[in-house]
C-alpha cells in the first residue's frame, strides 16, 4: 500500500432528497455553542473517520488500521467535511451540524437549527479563513446558505431565485463556495465568488448540476453516477476538463478524495457481490477504475456513510 505526503481533502456523499421551498431568509440559526469536550486518539498522523450505523471508526490513513471506535453523542449523518488545514470536521445530522477536533471523540462545538420545519444539508470548510458554510432548508421559509467566517459569530446569509431547495456545498482552493440543489426548472448550481455580496448562477451544459461537489485540490469536482467530473468556471459558465470513472463502487457514493487516492463504500472485490456498503477501498486519483485494496467492516444491517480524512494539525490546534 503507497503512502502519500500531505492531503487535500474533500467529501462527496450521495444523497438523493427531494426539494422544496421557496425565497430566501434571515438569518435563522443562533451563533455557534462552544465546548472543549473531547479526547485525543492515541494517533498523531493523518486519521480516517467512517460513520457506520450509530457508530464511527477510527483508521490510520493510508494504511486503514484501526485506532479505535467510539458511539458519539447522536448520529452523525450522511454529510461532512475536513478542514485540510487543521484536520477539524463537521458532520451533519439534519438538525445540527456538529464539529470534531483531529483525534477527537465528542464534537467540541455544534450548529443547531432551532426553528421548527428547518434543517441542515451539508457543511464546507473555507480553507482561505477556516470558515463554515452550511446550507440550510425550511418549508415555510425557503432556503438558504450560512457562511461563517468565523464560527463562532452570526453567519451571512445568501439564497438564490435558481434554487428552492440548497444542498451540497464545497469551497474550491481560492475560497470561492458552490452550491447545488433543486430550482424551479429542476437542478441548479449557484457560485459565490470570493469576496462577492451574492450567489452567481452557473450555465452546467451537459453536466447535471446536482451531486455532492468537491475539490481535488485543482478542480471542482461533481459525481454523476460512478463518475466524476472535473470541471472549472469563468463568470456564469462551467467548462468540463476531465473524468474519473469509477468501478466496484456503489451508486450513490460514498467517497473521499484525498490527493491521489479516494476512498470509500466498495463492492467485495472476490466477486460475491454488493455487499450492502461493509467494503471500504481505496482507489487511485484521478485514474479511477478498481479499488487496490479494501478492508470489510462487521456484520451490520448498517452500511458506510460519512467518510472524511481529518489531517494531522502542523502546530498547535486552534478553534476560531
Amino acid at each position: 500500500m503507497k503512502q502519500i505526503g500531505r492531503y487535500t481533502l474533500v467529501i462527496i456523499a450521495a444523497l438523493a432528497v427531494a426539494g422544496c421551498g421557496g425565497a430566501g431568509t434571515a438569518v435563522p440559526q443562533g451563533a455557534m455553542t462552544q465546548s472543549r469536550a473531547h479526547k485525543a486518539s492515541s494517533s498523531s498522523g493523518d486519521l480516517l473517520y467512517v460513520t457506520y450505523g450509530h457508530e464511527v471508526y477510527v483508521l490510520t490513513f493510508p494504511t486503514l488500521k484501526k485506532v479505535e471506535t467510539f458511539t458519539p453523542p447522536t448520529w452523525l449523518g450522511f454529510n461532512g467535511a475536513s478542514n485540510p488545514n487543521d484536520g477539524d470536521m463537521c458532520f451533519d445530522n439534519d438538525k445540527s451540524v456538529y464539529l470534531f477536533a483531529h483525534g477527537g471523540t465528542k464534537p467540541y462545538a455544534a450548529i443547531g437549527t432551532p426553528t421548527e420545519g428547518e434543517s441542515n444539508f451539508d457543511c464546507a470548510w473555507d480553507p482561505t479563513t477556516n470558515g463554515l458554510a452550511i446550507t440550510v432548508d425550511s418549508f415555510t421559509k425557503g432556503t438558504w446558505v450560512n457562511v461563517y467566517t468565523n464560527p463562532s459569530g452570526y453567519p451571512t446569509t445568501y439564497s438564490s431565485p435558481s434554487l428552492n431547495f440548497m444542498e451540497y456545498a464545497a469551497y474550491d482552493g481560492d475560497g470561492n463556495l458552490f452550491v447545488n440543489g433543486q430550482g424551479p426548472s429542476g437542478g441548479a448550481l449557484v457560485e459565490l465568488p470570493k469576496g462577492g455580496n451574492k450567489l452567481v448562477t452557473l450555465s452546467t451544459g451537459t453536466l447535471s448540476p446536482y451531486g455532492p461537489l468537491a475539490w481535488d485540490g485543482n478542480y471542482m469536482t461533481l459525481p454523476q453516477r460512478r463518475d466524476i467530473y472535473r470541471f472549472e468556471t469563468s463568470g456564469s459558465s462551467l467548462t468540463i476538463v476531465g473524468k474519473t470513472v469509477m468501478k466496484d463502487t456503489t451508486v450513490p457514493m460514498q467517497i473521499t478524495i484525498a490527493g491521489d487516492l479516494i476512498v470509500g463504500d466498495a463492492i467485495n472485490q472476490s466477486g460475491n457481490g454488493h455487499v450492502n456498503g461493509r467494503w471500504l477501498g481505496l482507489w487511485n486519483y484521478p485514474k479511477g477504475g478498481k479499488p487496490y485494496t479494501a478492508i470489510r467492516f462487521v456484520r451490520k444491517k448498517e452500511g458506510i456513510g460519512t467518510v472524511l480524512v481529518s489531517v494531522a494539525p502542523s502546530g498547535p490546534h486552534i478553534h476560531k
